[in-house]
């Protein structure tokens, strides 16, 4: 006990600042899920521009191995004291806030699957007020944006147009603007997103950083040999666990319907990735993954790999020959996109994905690599697919758009060139309390309750009486 007591206070200085997620234990490097990921390169980044200040970083991260720690990592105070699915242990992200008295600044980075169900994650505004009791200054990074789960009823094992969407659709349109009214800047990774919530949080208070793309070093002596496949064999790689939202079910319908081989290539399409961990157990879910199963069996020429190893991941990544993002809807900044663009992969990206073109730097990199929207943004059809599996072996102008557009987009979206950002927002916000904009946001939370709960009437009655 005192030596948690001796870190608590080594580490509870105003100079520090406090992040919320997963995050990789120390038999990881990078971490196993798309957010620790993420968190770990925001606070290496960060770690090195602090370099030569008082700053810290206190990390209250995801039990790992069952049990509560708390211990220094490479200069970093990680507290283990949160899981998936339990509000007991959320009790704790409030007490530790309480006992880091002194350090004012929360980055809270936020996925729906990461903290739990759905009821969990509405709790989530809980944790904020008792943060803002605290005098705390929120930071809340959101890393999925959808106003209207219609488009995710599939994935979400709910029927089109029914009570129990509606219901659901206001309750997290008033998460939204809950999170809005308590957190001091919400961030978010792509200018799409930023539209979506300007909905319910006023355009001052969001904060677009996009998704970090890693700098990595390809291995150009790995062989596909090594993964089983052979030389000639042209590989399409879908990358990340296996969700209806992301669609793998249709371009597997898609590649069926292709010739086994194209330009004396034979084709294979490689899903690398296994169960949703957040949805796995659910019997919507399950008779999803059921179904791409027996699709992959029918098939000798599609793999699915199941899930992988950290240090499998790049070995996938520097075979592939193209990188396929099939999603059926654009709810998050893509993780396996940022890795694709990595590793300097030519990619196909579903017409769903266009919003991408929204955020000035994508677009701006667009354009410098002249390429047009058509050379990558595709619908899941034999045709577009025929088409890009043709670019990449044979046309060579657009091979060299492509390299030329992951070039632009690294630079622009480099680790370090983000972490000034982070650093400008968590540092040197200068946003100060006012009376009069807390009254006001007071005012607009409460009609703001009123209308969810009018709509939500509204809608229980509609199908009541239809």
């Amino acid at each position: 006990m005192k030596r948690v007591n001796d870190l608590i206070s080594k580490y509870n200085k105003t100079d520090n600042y406090i992040v919320i997620s997963e995050f990789p234990s120390q038999m990881e490097l990078n971490g196993n899920t798309g957010l620790s990921r993420y968190s770990q390169n925001t606070i290496s980044s960060l770690k090195k521009r602090l370099a030569n200040s008082n700053a810290g970083t206190i990390i209250l991260g995801n039990i790992v191995n069952g049990r509560e720690e708390i211990y220094e990592q490479n200069g970093i105070l990680v507290v283990r004291c949160f899981k998936r699915n339990s509000f007991r242990p959320f009790l704790k992200l409030i007490y530790f806030a309480y006992r880091f008295n002194k350090v004012k600044k929360v980055l809270f980075e936020f996925e729906f699957a990461t903290y739990g169900n759905e009821k969990v994650s509405v709790s989530i505004p809980l944790i904020l007020i008792a943060f803002k009791l605290l005098r705390k200054k929120i930071y809340f990074a959101l890393h999925q944006v959808v106003t209207d789960l219609t488009s995710l009823h599939s994935h979400l094992g709910l029927t089109k147009g029914s009570v129990k969407l509606s219901i659901i659709n206001h309750v997290l349109n008033f998460f939204y603007f809950t999170v809005g009214v308590l957190s001091d800047k919400v961030i978010v990774l792509e200018d799409e997103f930023k539209q979506r919530l300007s909905k319910f949080v006023h355009n001052n208070k969001i904060e677009v950083i996009p998704h970090g793309i890693e700098k990595v070093k390809s291995n150009t002596n790995y062989k596909k040999e090594n993964l089983g496949f052979k030389k000639n064999d042209f590989i399409i790689l879908v990358f990340g666990y296996v969700a209806w939202y992301k669609g793998v079910d249709s371009i597997i319908r898609v590649f069926n319907k292709l010739p086994k081989s194209m330009y004396d290539r034979n084709l294979k399409l490689v899903i690398a990735g296994g169960k949703s961990a957040a949805q796995e157990g659910k019997k919507h879910y399950e008779l999803y993954y059921n179904k791409i199963t027996a699709l992959v069996k029918a098939n000798k020429n599609i793999t699915l790999t199941g899930f992988l190893k950290e240090e499998d991941i790049e070995k996938y990544y520097q075979i592939a020959d193209l990188c396929a993002f099939p999603y059926k809807t654009f709810i998050s900044s893509s993780g396996p996109l940022s890795f694709a663009i990595s590793f300097k992969k030519p990619f196909i990206l579903s017409k769903n994905l266009i919003g991408y073109l929204k955020s000035p730097d994508f677009s701006q990199s667009f354009d410098e690599a002249k390429l047009m929207a058509k050379d990558v943004f595709i619908d899941v059809t034999i045709s577009h697919m025929k088409r890009a599996i043709s670019d990449v072996i044979s046309n060579d102008i657009y091979v060299k758009k492509v390299n030329s557009f992951t070039n632009l987009l690294t630079r622009k979206r480099d680790w370090k060139t983000l972490s000034a950002r982070y650093y400008n927002l968590l540092f040197f916000d200068q946003q100060s309390f006012q009376i009069g904009l807390a009254f006001k946001n007071l005012l607009n939370y409460r009609t703001y309750v009123i209308i969810s709960v009018f709509n939500i009437f509204k809608s229980i009655t509609r199908n009541i009486f239809t």
